[in-house]
Formats: structure tokens, C-alpha cells, sequence
């Protein structure tokens, strides 16, 4: 008998369907040696068929929704808005005026976990996103050198730009 053994895959940039359908692939190689497996590994792979079928279900509904096109308009809003927030930090950063480049460090130092928030999947993007304001409505410090850099409304509407998009999603 020839014997098949799972190996570590780097998956860091697979899109979800590819994801979906390597998870698929694999399933299906596996099923029939199912009866030399052994319980624990048999555990595993019922699991794994489960969650990749709910995975699934997922992106076809995200595909089918007529929602679509209004998750993406407020998707890319979030991305504007962050991108907005990262360039005035930047410039900011740079400044001559000594107060707006100590509030844009502290804003810069207060996103780095999130500065590449919107290059996670979409509904990973918001969980982030609602993270960093909850971190940043108990952060009078940050508050502070936001309103130093002017940079209030753009934070705003990406707190609003997320909440639309989560009560939509």
C-alpha cells in the first residue's frame, strides 16, 4: 500500500476560494483511506469536512448577495478613509511643528497594529477595525493627538464606513 502523509503548505496569500477548494481537494484525497486512519485523525478530518463546508455555504451566500456591490462601495470607504488617516500621520510625522509631529508619532505608534487592517478579509477587516476603536475610546492620550492633527473626521467616518458596512454584512 502507498502511504500518503499530509505536509505544511504556506497559504499566506491563497484567495478564499482557492482556499476552499485546496481544503475541498485534500478532503476528497483523504475520504477513501478514512477506514485506515485512526480515531483521532478520523475526528479530524469529519471536522475539518464540516468547517470546510460551512466555509463554503459562506462564500456562496457572500457571492449570491445582492448586498454585494454596496459592501464593496462601503469596503473601499474603509480603505479610503484609513489610507487618508496613515497619509496625514505620515505628513504630520515629518513636521516641523513640534506638537503636530509628537501627536502624529503617538497616532503612528497607536496604529501600527493596524496599519495594514484593510488588506485582511472583509469580515476580518471589521472585527479589526472595531477593536481599534474600542482600544481608542479608552485612550485619552491618542484622542488628544488626533484632534492635534486634525484628523477627527476622518476617523469618524471610518468608525461610521465600518458600522455600515457590519450592519449590511
Amino acid at each position: 500500500m502507498e502511504n500518503k502523509t499530509f505536509i505544511t503548505l504556506h497559504l499566506n496569500h491563497l484567495q478564499m476560494n482557492d482556499a476552499f477548494s485546496l481544503y475541498k481537494s485534500t478532503i476528497d484525497v483523504a475520504i477513501p483511506f478514512q477506514k485506515y486512519l485512526g480515531a483521532t485523525e478520523n475526528a479530524i478530518l469529519e471536522k475539518l469536512n464540516s468547517d470546510n463546508n460551512l466555509f463554503g455555504q459562506q462564500l456562496n451566500k457572500s457571492n449570491k448577495s445582492i448586498h454585494t456591490e454596496t459592501l464593496d462601495r462601503y469596503h473601499e470607504n474603509r480603505c479610503g478613509y484609513l489610507s487618508e488617516v496613515k497619509r496625514t500621520v505620515k505628513f504630520n510625522a515629518t513636521s516641523r511643528d513640534i506638537t503636530k509631529k509628537t501627536a502624529a508619532l503617538t497616532v503612528e505608534q497607536f496604529l501600527k497594529p493596524y496599519w495594514n487592517a484593510t488588506s485582511q478579509a472583509l469580515n476580518s477587516v471589521t472585527g479589526v477595525l472595531f477593536g481599534l476603536f474600542e482600544k481608542l475610546d479608552k485612550n485619552s492620550e491618542v484622542k488628544t493627538a488626533i484632534t492635534t492633527i486634525e484628523l477627527d473626521i476622518p476617523f469618524n467616518d471610518l468608525r461610521k464606513a465600518n458600522t455600515d458596512y457590519d450592519n449590511l454584512y
